[in-house]
């Protein structure tokens, strides 16, 4: 149990596009413990591949490729029965059975096709790094509005960007 005045923060894990033609379209891949290993197909689904292109700033999935597409992986295979909600910011922030449980094989590897924009929630736009002044951005900026959602709000897919300038507090 954490402290009084501690915060808890995940570590969220680092994922990849393998094998495929460019950085938003292949293999699932995620590094963990030291080493890349793959996702199983069992119960993947659009919601799944939505965190992952969002993760990779790659925008939304325009398709979900049968498993082994873009070949099969090698090494572990980390998660299985992914179930994510839509609003987490990794693939690691997902319901799954836990690292390395699984009852799969590497030609049930799952392959995301994302079709390589950013994503918009809401109306707004997820920044990140720094302003001009050096303000962190990570937070959701929203049209006519001064209070920040984290990037982790579900997202509505727009097809184009908010057409009012927003600033993004930080508490």
């Amino acid at each position: 149990m954490a402290s009084p005045g501690c915060l808890f923060v995940p570590i969220l894990a680092e994922i990849r596009l393998s094998n495929g033609p460019s950085r938003c379209q292949g293999r699932v891949e995620i590094f963990y413990n030291g080493s890349w290993g793959t996702v199983c197909d069992d119960d993947w689904d659009l919601m799944d591949a939505t965190v992952v292109c969002r993760q990779l700033g790659c925008g939304h999935p325009i398709t979900l490729p049968p498993a082994i597409a873009f070949g099969q992986g090698s090494g572990p295979i980390f998660l299985d029965n992914v179930d994510c909600k839509g609003w987490e910011v990794a693939l690691s922030e997902c319901w799954s059975h836990g690292w390395g449980i699984h009852n799969c094989y590497h030609y049930e590897d799952v392959a995301v096709v994302c079709n390589g924009n950013e994503v918009w929630f809401l109306g707004g736009k997820e920044s990140r790094g720094a302003d001009a002044i050096g303000v962190p951005k990570s937070c959701v900026l929203y049209p006519g509005s001064t209070e920040p959602l984290h990037p982790s709000s579900i997202p509505v897919l727009h097809p184009a960007p908010p057409s009012s300038v927003c600033w993004c507090s930080i508490r």
